[in-house]
């Protein structure tokens, strides 16, 4: 799942529980090394520290979210069928390329769908987003990670100044967008006619859009 797809239903709410269900994709986007794992996130469900325990919820809502998502037979369904069609755009190098393409797209068409079905959210959730203290979440990850960030506050601003999300409906924007994840991940796309199968990826994850939704939006149990 992706940053709409996580914090969707929580955007009336809290927004730093909103913000934190996007926090450990946010870490792989700002520093190497750092993540936030459910058993380190446990101790502080309960903190009387209400920055301290949002972010702990947010980030522990987003991993048992991730877990039943990644795992679910729409999901995998989906992504193998994106696998599939990319995997003649991309180099046959033995890599994971193909299978990761497929992965990425189909959670950022997601919220391309999810923004489409849902009038107004994407814009909510930058104002969402805007509205979150970005020193007191990065300093809450320090006290949670086994490792401390000295980027995430600066990669949260810059994140929520770009906006990329918008370019998740229009092919050529969400092309341009992937090959940035791509590159930063060591997968650069050398082929440009990548873009071109993008609409056809469109309509694979827009017609599994509700049932992607659903695998991945559990409220937490443990």
């Amino acid at each position: 799942m992706n940053f709409l797809a996580h914090s969707l239903r929580f955007l009336d709410g809290d927004p730093t529980f909103a913000v934190a269900t996007g926090i450990p994709d946010f870490l792989t986007i700002a520093e190497k090394g750092v993540r936030l794992r459910t058993v380190d996130l446990r101790p502080f469900l309960d903190s009387q520290e209400t920055a301290l325990q949002q972010v702990a919820a947010g980030a522990h809502q987003h991993l048992i979210d991730d877990r039943r998502f990644h795992s679910s037979a729409c999901f995998l369904s989906t992504s193998s069928r994106l696998r599939k069609l990319f995997k003649p755009y991309v180099p046959d190098d033995g890599t994971p390329r193909a299978s990761f393409l497929g992965h990425l797209i189909a959670e950022l068409l997601l919220d391309a769908e999810l923004a489409s079905l849902f009038p107004g959210k994407m814009e909510q959730y930058y104002k969402v987003l805007g509205s979150a203290d970005f020193t007191t979440i990065e300093q809450s990850v320090c006290r949670l990670s086994r490792k401390p960030t000295q980027r995430l506050a600066k990669m949260l601003e810059l994140f929520c100044d770009a906006r990329v999300m918008f370019d998740y409906a229009d092919d050529a924007r969400l092309f341009y967008r992937v090959e940035q994840v791509m590159r930063r991940v060591g997968f650069p796309l050398t082929d440009t006619k990548t873009g071109d199968v993008f609409a056809e990826a469109r309509l694979i994850v827009r017609e599994q859009a509700a049932e992607l939704y659903a695998a991945g939006t559990v409220e937490v149990t443990s």
